[in-house]
C-alpha cells in the first residue's frame, strides 16, 4: 500500500500563538530557580483555558494571582521531581516525549512558513475585493463515490450542470446558507469560494472538505458588502492576509510532506492488523461514553494501548523494509495517540480508518525524524513548552500528596477548604525559595488579560489540548519575592 498523504494543516493558531523564534530575556516574566515563565506561557495559561472565578476578571489583582499560581506550580514541580513516582513512569516519559515531538513538528512547520512580506501585493488587493462578496447558496454533501461521479459528469457535460445538480437533491430539499469571507469554513471551501468572482447559477464543486467529506454548491444569489469604515477596511485586509498565508503555508507543507514520503510504502499484515483493529474497536465500544477529550483522556488512552496484548512479537506492518511488530506499534502509540481522519465514521469504516490513522502516525514518525535531524529538539522554545507539561503534572502530584497528608478528600479540592489547607504551606514554600525567584514587574504591568472563559483545542493532532488546565493552587495576590528582573 502506497502512503496516502493527508492534506496536512496545523491549525493557523500555531502561526499566531506560538512564535517561531527563540525567546530572549525580554520575554521572561519570572525565573523560579532554573525554571522560567515567559510572557507567552503566562498569557496562554491564563487565556486558553478557564480560570477560576477568583482571578478571571482581568484586573491587576488577577494578573498577580495568575503569576503567583504559575510560580507556585513551578515550586511544587521542583519539590516533587526528586521524589516523584511519576517521573520514572515509562508511560509518563512517553507522554512528555510525545508532547515534545508534537512541538517539534509544529516548529518545523513554522520554519517553512511564509510571512506577510512574502505575499504578492497584487493578490492581496484582488482578494480584498473578492472578500466583500456574500454568497447565498444551496449545498449538498455527497458520498465520495457520488462526488467523483458528479465531477466526471460535469466535465463531460458542463451544459447540463443544473440537471446534474438536481439529481443530487435530497428528499427534504437542498439546505441553504449565506457564506461570508469571515465565516470559519473549511480552508478548501473558503479558498475555492474566494479565489474568483462567482455568479448566480454557478455550480461549485465537488470540493473535498476533509477525508471522504465533499460538498457541491449552487449559487442562488450574490451580494456585495463594501467596507463601511476605514477601520473595518483595515480589519478585512488583515484577515485577507491571514487566509492567504494559511493557504500558501498549507501548500508548502503538503509539498514538503510529498517530498519526504516519496517512494515510501507501508505493507500491512492483514490478519494481525485486523485483529488489533477489532480489539481496539471492541475496547472503544465498551467505553463509548468516555471521550478522548475529557480530563482523564491520557490515562484512558494509556489503558487502551496496554490492553492490546495480542501477538506482541508478530509483525503488524512493514515500512520501507522495516518490520513493525505489535509491540513496536504499542510503543509508538504511547507517545503518539492515533488520530482518525474521520471521527464520525460508521462501524463498517473502522478498519479502513484505523489503517489510515496508522499511515498518518508513520508519516509523523518521518516528520519527527527530520525535526530531530535539524536539532529542533534543542530549541529553547520546544524545551520550555515541554517543561510546562512536565511541571504541570508534577505539581498536580505534589498537590495531591499535600491533600492526602492532611487527610482531606477530593470533594473539597476546589473549595475554600483547599486554600485554607494550602495557603500556609505555600507561604512557607515562598519563604524557602524566596531568593531563587525573580519577577519582571514592568513586563507584568504591560500585559492584559481578558474576562472570557474559553477552552482552546486543536484538531487532527495527537494532543489536542494546547495548554494544561489552570492550576488551583493559590488566591494570593501579593508578589513577595527576593529580586526583580530588569
Amino acid at each position: 500500500m502506497n502512503f496516502i498523504m493527508k492534506c496536512f494543516l496545523f491549525p493557523y493558531l500555531f502561526l499566531i500563538v506560538f512564535s517561531c523564534s527563540e525567546h530572549d530575556d525580554a520575554d521572561i516574566l519570572a525565573r523560579v530557580a532554573d525554571k522560567e515563565i515567559t510572557m507567552e506561557e503566562f498569557l496562554n495559561r491564563a487565556e486558553m483555558t478557564p480560570r477560576p472565578s477568583y482571578c478571571n476578571s482581568g484586573q491587576e489583582r488577577d494578573k498577580r494571582i495568575v503569576l503567583n499560581t504559575l510560580i507556585t506550580e513551578k515550586l511544587f514541580a521542583l519539590e516533587e521531581k526528586s521524589k516523584s513516582s511519576l517521573i520514572n513512569s515509562p508511560l509518563f516519559k512517553a507522554f512528555i516525549q510525545g508532547r515534545k515531538e508534537q512541538y517539534m513538528r509544529e516548529e518545523l512547520l513554522n520554519r517553512m512558513a511564509l510571512t506577510e512580506k512574502d505575499l504578492d501585493p497584487a493578490e492581496i488587493d484582488s482578494t480584498f475585493k473578492l472578500a466583500g462578496f456574500v454568497y447565498d447558496v444551496e449545498f449538498y454533501n455527497p458520498q465520495m463515490d457520488d462526488a467523483i461521479a458528479f465531477e466526471k459528469n460535469m466535465l463531460k457535460n458542463p451544459e447540463l450542470k443544473d440537471s446534474l445538480f438536481n439529481t443530487l437533491k435530497p428528499m427534504t430539499g437542498f439546505p441553504r446558507h449565506l457564506l461570508k469571507y469571515d465565516d470559519p469554513e473549511f480552508p478548501s471551501l473558503h479558498h475555492t469560494l474566494f479565489s474568483k468572482e462567482w455568479r448566480t447559477g454557478d455550480i461549485i464543486g465537488p470540493v473535498r472538505l476533509r477525508e471522504t467529506k465533499y460538498m457541491v454548491l449552487k449559487i442562488k444569489n450574490v451580494f456585495y458588502e463594501p467596507v463601511p469604515t476605514q477601520t473595518r477596511g483595515l480589519m478585512r485586509r488583515v484577515r485577507v492576509k491571514e487566509r492567504l498565508l494559511e493557504r500558501e503555508n498549507n501548500i508548502r507543507w503538503n509539498k514538503f510532506i510529498a517530498r519526504l514520503m516519496k517512494g515510501k510504502q507501508i505493507q500491512f499484515v492483514p490478519e494481525i492488523t485486523t485483529k488489533v483493529a477489532e480489539l481496539w474497536a471492541e475496547k472503544l465500544n465498551l467505553d463509548k461514553n468516555i471521550s478522548r477529550d475529557n480530563h482523564n483522556s491520557d490515562k484512558y488512552y494509556a489503558t487502551l494501548v496496554q490492553d492490546i496484548d495480542f501477538a506482541s512479537e508478530k509483525t503488524m506492518f512493514i515500512v520501507d523494509d522495516e518490520s513493525w511488530t505489535v509491540i513496536d506499534f504499542k510503543k509508538a502509540l504511547s507517545k503518539h495517540p492515533l488520530v482518525f481522519r474521520k471521527p464520525d465514521m460508521g462501524p463498517n469504516e473502522f478498519i479502513q480508518q484505523f489503517r489510515l490513522a496508522i499511515v498518518d502516525l508513520i508519516q509523523d514518525h518521518f516528520i519527527t525524524k527530520e525535526a530531530y535531524r535539524q536539532n529542533i529538539d534543542k530549541l529553547m522554545t520546544v524545551q520550555r513548552k515541554t517543561a510546562m507539561w512536565e511541571d504541570s503534572y508534577l505539581a498536580l502530584e505534589h498537590r495531591g500528596k499535600l491533600i492526602a497528608s492532611q487527610g482531606k478528600n477530593n470533594t473539597s479540592e476546589k473549595g475554600q477548604n483547599f486554600h485554607e489547607l494550602a495557603d500556609p504551606y505555600i507561604q512557607s514554600f515562598n519563604r524557602k525559595y524566596k531568593d531563587k525567584i525573580e519577577i519582571n514587574i514592568e513586563l507584568l504591568k504591560k500585559l492584559k488579560l481578558t474576562h472570557t472563559d474559553i477552552t482552546t483545542v486543536q484538531q487532527f493532532v495527537p494532543y489536542n489540548q494546547i495548554v494544561p488546565g489552570f492550576p488551583i493552587l493559590t488566591k494570593d495576590d501579593k508578589l513577595v519575592y527576593g529580586s526583580v528582573l530588569n
